[in-house]
């Protein structure tokens, strides 16, 4: 039973880190540092998520 645990712990932690790397790529591309995120920052990451990035930027 641990085994399971600690194996379902280990994938969401990869999950996570491999989607904060997708998140500060994203930051990145758009001139923008990752820390803090903004609630626009986060809002048009999940625009961009939506229409496959590129498509949304924060700048002019």
């Amino acid at each position: 039973m641990r085994l399971a645990a600690s194996a379902r712990e280990d994938s969401t932690t990869e999950g996570y880190a491999r989607q904060w790397r997708e998140f500060e790529g994203w930051c990145d591309e758009e001139g923008l540092d990752p820390l803090p995120a903004t609630p626009q920052m986060i809002f048009a990451y999940v625009g961009a998520l939506a229409v496959g990035f590129g498509a949304l930027c924060l700048g002019p």
